[in-house]
């Protein structure tokens, strides 16, 4: 999340009464990662131009994550 990788934080609701869409803990768990705006953004703007078949506003990601070797791999020097 922090590095741009992910763009949206969608719920599995099945309906408003049964199974409601609530991201508002999602969006108080994202805030301190990526900020409020970009947070919100993830939870509504980005899902909703999608849907409208738009092309969302989405940030460059930041850079590809460090690639962690395995032990096996340090230890015989290959991949």
């Amino acid at each position: 999340m922090r590095e741009g990788l992910i763009h949206v934080v969608a719920s599995d609701a099945h309906s408003l009464r049964g199974r409601p869409p609530v991201l508002t803990p999602a969006i108080e768990q994202m805030i301190p990662l990526v900020g409020e705006q970009r947070a919100r953004s993830m939870a509504d703007g980005i899902p909703r131009a999608l849907v409208a078949g738009k092309t969302p506003d989405v940030p460059p990601v930041d850079g590809a994550p460090a690639r962690h070797r395995s032990f096996l791999s340090r230890l015989f020097r290959n991949g």
